[in-house]
Formats: C-alpha cells, structure tokens, sequence
C-alpha cells in the first residue's frame, strides 16, 4: 500500500474507534477514558513517525462531555511507546491503550468485562542459588 493512503487509513481507523468511546456513557467516559491515550501503527513501524495517536481530554467540569485530541503521528502518547514494544514481539499488534489507574476503572474491568485481578504470590526476594 501507497505510504500516503496507509497513513490517511490509519488515522481514519482510530477515528473509527474513537468515536463509539465518546459517544458511551459519561460515567464510563469520565472514569476510564480520562487522559487515556490510544494508538495505532502503520505495518513496520519502528517509531513514532509510523504511529497514529489520540488523548481523551478530562472534562473542564464535571457532567462536560470529554473531548479528544487530534488523531496525529509522531506524537509523546503513552500508547506510542506501548504499541512499539509490542510490535517488536508481534508484528500482528499493531494498535495499545494506555488507561490511567484508578479503583473505579479496576471496578468497571472486573465487574463488567468479567475480568479479575491476578493473584501473585509472593516469591523470593532475591534470586535463589545453589551450592
């Protein structure tokens, strides 16, 4: 594919799946969405000048709807560098969500994405050795 018509398809896509985020509940937007960055890479990206991205912006008042940063390449999103390293391991990832911490995001996630928390158990703290 043309570079040109790659990189307008994917600022066109993340567009695309921008626009249903905002548009969802303001309780979802203002609790997850929040200075959450999003990305998506053209195929063989090595930097960010291959990488598409966005921010949700807080909203100035509570009940304002959120808004969105222009969708950009080359940009310092958090979900740029994410995307990168995944690359680099799977070529076939080609798109990262970077979301901001929070108990109510956690909440969202294992109540209604029926995720859980993993359980780590605790290990030693420095490597074990042998005789």
């Amino acid at each position: 594919m043309d570079p040109s018509r790659e990189r307008a398809a994917v600022i066109a896509s993340l567009e695309d799946a921008l626009e249903p985020l905002l548009a969802h509940s303001a309780s979802l937007r203002s609790d997850l969405l929040n200075g959450a960055s999003f990305a998506s890479a053209m195929r063989g990206a090595r930097d960010s000048s291959g990488v598409a991205a966005a921010r949700i912006e807080p909203a100035e008042k509570k009940g304002e709807p959120v808004s969105r940063s222009p969708c950009a390449f080359d940009t310092g999103e958090p979900a740029v560098r994410a995307v990168l390293t995944a690359m680099k391991f799977d070529p076939a990832i080609r798109c990262a969500v970077a979301l901001n911490y929070s108990d109510r995001a956690l909440e969202v996630f294992e109540d209604d994405l029926f995720l859980s928390r993993a359980s780590f158990t605790p290990g030693p703290s420095a490597p074990e050795t042998g005789p």
